[in-house]
């Protein structure tokens, strides 16, 4: 039963990674690590996909969104507040001069890869609405045009976009 719902966890996370042609490497534990660069923003996620729990049956998603940002550690705190008062996922904190980004799923009474491919998904609009809502003027970078070309980076900008096209909708949030 345990290696069942691991490796069920595990095909699914691969399909949609290999799916969406986004680039990853998996360490010695079998965890999952990627860049992901968003074209509307001049930050990248760096995100962590791992099978958690006794049986491998929690999918944790952590993302480290990296900066330059141009706030005071306090005023990171009260966005991060304000984000997780005002939606629930992912919750974001910031810690050591960055925010985080957590998202679980709890697999253990069942796995599609329909639930797989809705949970990333979801994790990543999620983090990218996260990225809109801090503000063109709050981060220090490029314009967000051809960002992000290290060898494990993937633009999501035309991935997205898909999303968009089959009707997953952003909306726009307050500054």
């Amino acid at each position: 039963m345990q290696q069942d719902i691991r490796n069920q966890l595990d095909r699914a996370i691969r399909r949609f990674l290999e799916g969406h042609q986004l680039k990853y490497k998996v360490d010695d534990d079998g965890d999952y690590h990627l860049v992901v660069g968003f074209s509307q923003v001049p930050i990248r996620a760096r995100m962590l996909l791992l099978k958690q729990g006794a049986q491998g049956e929690i999918l944790s998603v952590v993302v480290r969104y990296e900066g330059p940002y141009v706030f005071s550690e306090e005023e990171a705190l009260r966005k991060a507040n304000k984000w997780n008062m005002e939606r629930r996922w992912p919750r974001i904190y910031w810690r050591d001069g960055h925010f985080y980004g957590d998202f679980h799923l709890d697999c253990e009474v069942g796995i599609s890869q329909r639930l797989v491919e809705l949970t990333l998904h979801r994790v990543l609009m999620g983090s990218l609405q996260f990225l809109l809502s801090l503000g063109g003027h709050q981060v220090l970078g490029d314009s967000g045009a051809s960002l992000f070309h290290e060898e494990h980076s993937e633009s999501l900008g035309s991935f997205l976009q898909g999303l968009l096209d089959r009707g997953l909708k952003t909306h726009s949030l307050p500054n």
